[in-house]
């Protein structure tokens, strides 16, 4: 699967429904459209089956997909767990080889890439070599294409390095060198109504930070992704402690 992508080959880009990370694909989505390729994001019933390709109905969902939008092209992106990505990965893999949908197997699809997390990337990698096209997360849009082998010609001077990326840069670059940041105490929200229990809520950190003028509240994702409701919370705890 190392022929060259042409335009009119058509790209597919999926995701299971679980995973809510969008924008790697909108982003190398739009890259694509502007380079003069054609792109289909897979609907919200083919990224359900991705969940469990080994099922015969999931499996026909996700191949009808792949031949009614004439694919040729599959991209495939898991950033949660790496070790669910490999099985979904590995699993999709061995669907599209047993029914014959890769192009050395005879079929319509004669390149397959993967983007997710590091760990993820480098099994995979491990597994299939350069028979799959591998994404870690931090490529930017041109050398997303690049590795892609695709020209985005004129389009090029859409995907530069834009001047605040380069101001937002040189800031953090800064501030990481005068090293201030290690002097800089946390915030002291515990006058917020009901602080610390669990009749606590946002709205009240929010109150107190306007009327005190204090910084906003910043939100961040924190700890490892797991299907196992209780399993996340307890994990959520500990990485709350841990960063506390």
């Amino acid at each position: 699967m190392h022929r060259k992508i042409k335009p009119s080959d058509k790209i597919g880009l999926l995701k299971t429904d679980i995973d809510a990370h969008t924008l790697g694909i909108f982003v190398i989505d739009e890259a694509l459209r502007e380079s003069g390729y054609r792109t289909v994001i897979a609907d919200e019933n083919v990224a359900k089956a991705l969940c469990n390709p080994s099922d015969a109905n999931n499996s026909s969902r996700i191949l009808r997909w792949i031949y009614d939008n004439d694919i040729a092209v599959l991209g495939l992106s898991y950033r949660l767990d790496p070790d669910d990505a490999v099985s979904i990965f590995r699993r999709l893999m061995y669907q599209l080889e047993d029914k014959g949908v890769i192009e050395k197997k005879g079929g319509p699809v004669k390149k397959v890439c993967f983007a997710g997390l590091p760990d993820a990337c480098n099994r995979i990698r491990q597994v299939y070599g350069d028979d799959v096209t591998v994404f870690y997360g931090d490529e930017s849009p041109m050398e997303s294409l690049d590795i892609l082998g695709i020209d985005p010609g004129p389009a090029s001077d859409l995907f530069g390095k834009h001047p605040y990326d380069s101001v937002l840069e040189n800031f953090g670059n800064d501030v990481i060198e005068r090293g201030d940041f290690i002097h800089v105490e946390p915030v002291d929200r515990r006058k917020t109504k009901n602080f610390g229990t669990k009749k606590e809520k946002v709205v009240d950190r929010i109150m107190d930070a306007r009327k005190r003028n204090l910084p906003p509240i910043i939100r961040a994702h924190a700890g490892p992704y797991s299907p196992e409701r209780e399993e996340a919370v307890k994990k959520f705890i500990d990485w709350s402690e841990r960063l506390a």
